[in-house]
């Protein structure tokens, strides 16, 4: 396979310039791609602890640009994508959005510390890079920074709680 990189800098046009300058949490759609289902419901866990429940789930970069391109859910606000999988790993689904010109931006949440990689990561798209494990207020601070507002019912609680089914 012959991937191609396309450096996304932040002058580019269409960077991720969103204007609200408060949303309550319900409104906020994020898209969850990984391809650990443990990992994908702490995250959920995670954004539940923020009162955002607005969240859609793909298990890879492919099955996330299958659900965009399709319109199988309303395209999010922000998506949280994992770094390495199979089929499609966070490189090339960065790259995929830049090639079909959509912008919505990208957080990746990886545990790989490997600076070289992150670098490539923003190269392509990456609005920010975090590395596991993460916790709410650091997920609340990061995603606000990304989309460019505060999110006023993110107040982060404890997930100890929380049981799934």
């Amino acid at each position: 396979m012959h991937l191609t990189v396309i450096p996304f800098t932040k002058n580019s046009p269409g960077r991720f310039h969103m204007s609200a300058p408060n949303i309550d949490s319900d409104g906020l759609g994020v898209l969850i791609i990984d391809d650990s289902r443990t990992m994908r419901k702490i995250i959920i866990q995670l954004l539940a602890a923020l009162k955002i429940f607005n969240v859609y789930e793909a298990e890879s970069g492919v099955d996330a640009v299958e659900q965009i391109t399709q319109k199988a859910y309303p395209n999010p606000d922000i998506i949280i994508c994992d770094l390495h999988m199979e089929n499609m790993d966070g490189i090339e689904f960065l790259n995929h959005l830049r090639l079909h010109d959509i912008h919505i931006p990208v957080i990746v949440l990886t545990s790989d510390h490997n600076s070289l990689v992150h670098e490539v990561a923003a190269q392509v798209g990456a609005a920010k890079i975090l590395i596991k494990p993460v916790s709410p207020q650091d997920l609340l601070s990061v995603i606000e920074s990304t989309v460019g507002f505060s999110i006023s019912a993110a107040k982060p609680t404890s997930t100890s709680s929380k049981q799934w089914s």
